[in-house]
């Protein structure tokens, strides 16, 4: 994904791994990868400043099958999600 913003700023990203676990630390090796894709279909984001790196996780079950229900002891509050970082 390229994201654009205001005042010339974009957000790439983002990579996909299934056997990270929920470990959040920022691998350099895996940005710098996604950059130098980046940069095959856009050379000028090789002039661009880094200015910051965010790590996440997204809500999956053992088998990545997607999930709906009531949260508990919150009659009007439902969850849904699933799939992991492929998207629901």
């Amino acid at each position: 994904d390229i994201i654009p913003f205001q005042n010339g700023k974009i957000s790439l990203g983002a990579t996909h791994e299934n056997e990270m676990g929920y470990d959040l630390r920022v691998d350099q090796d895996l940005l710098d990868k996604m950059e130098q894709e980046a940069f095959y279909y856009f050379p000028s984001l090789s002039q661009a400043n880094r200015m910051s790196e965010r790590v996440g996780i997204r809500a999956y079950t053992s088998d990545f099958s997607p999930f709906f229900g009531q949260v508990p002891d919150l009659s009007q509050v439902f969850a849904a999600s699933g799939l992991g970082s492929s998207g629901l």
